[in-house]
Formats: structure tokens, sequence, C-alpha cells
């Protein structure tokens, strides 16, 4: 049961400190990918979801990824 209204998503981009168009550009998708995941109505594959974890568990790849 979710206490929160974020999604996992969301709150992994809040992390990361990313706006919604430099998220998606890190993950390689469309701003509207992103907003489809971040309402959960699409979710992502299972290459984007290891991509996410891996930003999860060090924020500061976020910003190498931009580079």
């Amino acid at each position: 049961h979710r206490t929160t209204s974020f999604t996992e998503i969301e709150l992994l981009r809040k992390l990361t400190g990313l706006n919604i168009v430099d998220f998606s550009w890190v993950l390689g998708v469309s701003v509207a990918m992103v907003k489809e995941w971040e309402s959960r109505r699409v979710k992502p594959s299972s290459a984007e979801l290891k991509l996410m974890r891996l930003i999860q568990a060090n924020p500061a790849l976020s910003k190498q990824l931009m580079e």
C-alpha cells in the first residue's frame, strides 16, 4: 500500500535532482515516456529499470550521464 502520492520513478527523479527533460535524456527516452511511467500507465523495460537502479544506488551517476 502506497503512503505517498509520488511514484517510485518520480522519487528517483527527485533524488537525482534532474528535471523531467534531463531525466528523460539520461535514460534515453522521451519526456512523454517518463510521464507515462510516472502516471503508472506504462512500465519501464527491464534495461531501463536496471539503469534507474544504478542511478538510485549512485545518484552522482546521473550527472556523469549528462556530460
